[in-house]
């Protein structure tokens, strides 16, 4: 891990593999910072400011150093949520499909959903992250270079369904993992309904 990036002081790596993302300091607060190639930063800058809303996470800017994202203060990743809070756990994920639905209305699919990329604030607000996955609506995978991610579901282009179908997957799993989910299956399977149909 470096000990800094250009003048931003390196506090602990939020994420490891072939992509780093490093949690930093400047004089003015924290924020983070992800590197990976100048391409992939890009479009994934790109799609956040198209599918900027308030449930998506904060682009700040783009430099040399990386891709430079807000930071929330006290929030937690869903996939960090035990047995304990599953109940909160779904009422995120619950509003997570909204944040879905807002990249999908502003022309992408977000491509990677999954607990890990759903922060949730000490509001209960939430907010979608991570688009290095993202791609316009409608494009075809055999047209692309290279893509980082299998798509939910068999089709040969972006569609929103392949977001709906991994929401989809992660919700079933923490319905059932809750022990006390009345009425939060009603609320789900109202959304699941709706999916279908829009699919």
């Amino acid at each position: 891990m470096p000990g800094s990036i250009g003048s931003y002081r390196i506090i602990r790596e939020l994420s490891a593999g072939r992509t780093g993302v490093y949690l930093a300091e400047d004089p003015d607060g924290l924020l983070v910072i992800k590197q990976r190639s100048p391409d992939r930063l890009r479009a994934e800058y790109k799609a956040m400011l198209a599918c900027r809303g308030p449930l998506i996470g904060e682009p700040l800017k783009l430099g040399s150093e990386g891709l430079f994202l807000k930071y929330y203060e006290g929030s937690c990743a869903l996939s960090s949520f035990d047995e304990s809070r599953c109940r909160e756990a779904l009422l995120a994920m619950i509003r997570s499909y909204d944040a879905l639905c807002w990249c999908h209305d502003c022309g992408y699919i977000h491509g990677d959903f999954k607990p890990s990329n759903v922060l949730v604030l000490p509001n209960g607000g939430i907010r979608l992250i991570d688009f290095g996955a993202a791609l316009k609506t409608g494009t075809v995978y055999s047209d692309l270079h290279s893509y980082e991610y299998s798509p939910f579901g068999r089709t040969d282009y972006a569609v929103p369904g392949s977001d709906f179908a991994a929401y989809l997957h992660y919700a079933q799993m923490f319905i059932k993992k809750s022990p006390r989910r009345e009425g939060l299956e009603m609320e789900f399977f109202l959304r699941k309904n709706k999916l279908l149909a829009a699919d």
